[in-house]
């Protein structure tokens, strides 16, 4: 599977190059993996979530569309997660 990354001028002028570079290189990372969206997941809710952790950090992008291989992906927002045992 492969992915595609909705609105990239509009995330790198908002929140900088390297953010950009960050989650494009999360997501490269996560899409080398076995990614698989069922059918089903686009019946119930209007947007599926795929949730990519690096780290501490938890980027959470909606699968807009899908043809072929290919997801339409646009980001939504990022979770930092604390360590507490620290």
């Amino acid at each position: 599977m492969r992915y595609s990354l909705r609105n990239k001028s509009k995330i790198q002028a908002k929140l900088g190059e390297e953010f950009l570079d960050k989650i494009t290189k999360a997501l490269d990372e996560h899409f080398k993996g076995k990614v698989k969206l069922s059918d089903e997941m686009f019946s119930d809710i209007p947007y599926p979530i795929i949730e990519v952790k690096e780290n501490d950090e938890e980027y959470i992008f909606a699968v807009t569309d899908r043809k072929f291989d290919v997801m339409n992906l646009a980001y939504c927002k990022t979770i930092k997660h604390e360590n507490i045992n620290s």
